[in-house]
């Protein structure tokens, strides 16, 4: 068996077809191939609204830090030497509006004052830089394939949990390791 996929090329508008006698689908969470591959309800119990904080060091360099907040989560880690991504876990049923200036003002008075103090002026600072803020759902998705000879849903495509307990790529990652020790008698009889 395997899968088969009609495409066009931006060379021509001629519709392709190819196929493979296996194809492992692991195109993420926004994934083409799921919901013809598995019950894919997909369910976003909240958002990401994520900022990136400069010059300012977190409570204990090199690692990153979990504050356990009301109304959110918050969490802060180094992406680079002056540099520090912070993204607060909103509820789906609050996310404040960007562009009117509300989630700014969420920030401030609902998260701010219970940010660590060191990072505090940082967070406020970035709050205020103008198209620093952005948002992004946190997806979660129970592994319901659809039994289809020749695709093997891995990754996200197969299942989401939510970003904020760092499952995702440990669960990619055993993924691999499965299917290579699947793989593995295959490449002893060639």
């Amino acid at each position: 068996m395997g899968l088969s996929k009609e495409f066009t090329t931006k060379i021509s508008d001629q519709l392709l077809t190819a196929y493979a006698p296996l194809t492992l689908v692991c195109d993420g969470g926004f994934s083409n191939l799921r919901r013809s591959l598995c019950y894919s309800k997909v369910d976003v119990p909240s958002y990401f609204v994520g900022l990136i904080m400069k010059n300012c060091e977190l409570p204990h360099a090199n690692f990153g830090s979990l504050i356990l907040a009301d109304p959110s989560p918050i969490l802060f880690y180094p992406i680079s030497s002056t540099e520090i991504r912070c993204l607060v876990d909103v509820p789906s049923r609050n996310v404040p509006s960007i562009s009117d200036g509300e989630m700014a003002h969420y920030l401030k008075t609902l998260v701010a004052p219970k940010v660590p103090p060191e990072l505090y002026t940082a967070f406020i600072s970035a709050i205020e830089k103008r198209n620093n803020i952005r948002t992004m759902p946190n997806r979660i998705m129970a592994a319901a394939p659809h039994p289809t000879p020749g695709a093997l849903l891995m990754g996200d495509a197969f299942n989401m949990r939510h970003p904020i307990t760092g499952g995702g790529m440990t669960v990619a990652l055993s993924d691999v390791v499965v299917v290579k020790d699947l793989l593995r008698p295959l490449a002893q009889s060639i």
